[in-house]
């Protein structure tokens, strides 16, 4: 499967996650600020809903940045917010097995993610199917994103890889693996 780099949303960072303090969301902010300064029109869409809402909304107005940045609410349609995404962003401070990065890979989105314990870095194949960064380094963060939006050859090679990293946790690779298990 070939993703058409044509159809996504060029420089279009998405984010789908509750309004938290744990999804650490101001880091995501102030990162798409800054590189805002390099790549005039690159966005950031916050999907998702919570406690943090007011909090979040107040520094992506402090730092004069709503034009690009923007709380998005929630929404129960992600397939068209990834499709359209160049890469979704996730700097949580803690995961489970996040659903969130399986759903945009699955959708040639690929993910940019804090490198923290559980959930991420069993997902994501580091220069694969998006990157790992160390966990609260906003400037590495910085760095990745910005390589990775000047690179149309790697946003091209990320999309077209990212099926082939997730599949083991396609369905029917799954009911392969429960049924070796239940046979021994």
């Amino acid at each position: 499967m070939v993703t058409d780099l044509r159809r996504k949303r060029p420089n279009r960072f998405v984010s789908t996650s509750r309004y938290v303090e744990g999804k650490q969301l101001e880091d995501q902010i102030r990162i798409v600020h800054r590189l805002h300064d390099d790549i005039e029109d690159v966005t950031l869409d916050l999907y998702g809903f919570g406690s943090q809402h007011q909090y979040l909304n107040d520094l992506i107005n402090g730092l004069g940045a709503q034009d690009y940045i923007k709380l998005k609410g929630y929404t129960n349609n992600t397939t068209d917010v990834y499709k359209r995404a160049v890469a979704s962003l996730l700097t949580s401070s803690s995961e489970g097995f996040a659903l969130s990065i399986l759903e945009s890979i699955a959708h040639c989105t690929p993910v940019f993610s804090y490198d923290i314990n559980y959930g991420p870095n069993e997902i994501i194949v580091d220069n694969v199917n998006g990157n790992l960064i160390e966990y609260n380094n906003l400037d590495a963060f910085y760095e990745s994103l910005k390589s990775f939006l000047l690179d149309t050859d790697k946003q091209q090679r990320y999309f077209d890889q990212c099926p082939e990293s997730i599949a083991k946790y396609y369905e029917d690779q799954i009911i392969i693996k429960w049924k070796a298990l239940l046979n021994h």
